[in-house]
């Protein structure tokens, strides 16, 4: 399995578990932050020990914690570690924002068009957005094709999914998220 495969299907598993499990939903930052600091302990014993194996085990424990705080902070409207949309995903991708960028299998004539310049990163939703980049002379392209390049100049890793019902057919898992 690749690694956006495993981490949309952690993220799954974060969301299913906070919906259907009874201590799960209970939870609230406060509760849960022991339990993320037993796991990051974990991962610091299992790596000064030299234990690769347990070492494993216990990251994917951690990262489940920190899927797990990140759904908090989404169910409270403070902001969440997904966009979806051209506009929204252009503009994460512009601040290398993206981890996995996600392109549903759509025909590529009925892609929106957004503007880029010549730097794989310089890329928005209008020609007035690019041009603030300082852009002198934006192209307007394919959306899907732009977003792909913008991956690739990020490093983000790109998955091209089934039709997973994003806006515009284009969503992204975060490195980070926006402030505010």
């Amino acid at each position: 399995m690749s690694l956006a495969d495993s981490l949309l299907e952690l993220q799954e598993l974060t969301r299913r578990l906070r919906r259907d499990c009874p201590w799960d939903r209970e939870q609230t930052a406060r509760t849960i932050v022991p339990h993320t600091v037993e796991e990051a302990y974990e991962v610091a014993d299992a790596a000064l020990a030299g234990q690769p194996e347990k070492l494993l085990d216990e990251l994917g424990d951690l990262l489940f914690q920190v899927y797990f705080l990140a759904l908090l902070l989404e169910e409270q409207g403070q902001g969440d570690l997904f966009v979806e949309g051209t506009a929204a995903t252009a503009g994460a991708l512009a601040r290398a924002q993206v981890a996995i960028l996600l392109i549903a299998e759509v025909d590529p004539d009925a892609s929106p068009s957004v503007w880029i310049g010549p730097d794989g990163t310089q890329l928005a939703g209008s020609r007035e957005d690019v041009t603030v980049m300082g852009v002198d002379e934006p192209v307007e392209a394919p959306a899907v094709d732009a977003l792909a390049r913008a991956a690739v100049a990020t490093d983000a890793l790109l998955r091209v999914t089934g039709d997973a019902g994003f806006a515009d057919g284009v969503g992204a898992l975060l490195r980070w998220r926006n402030e505010g």
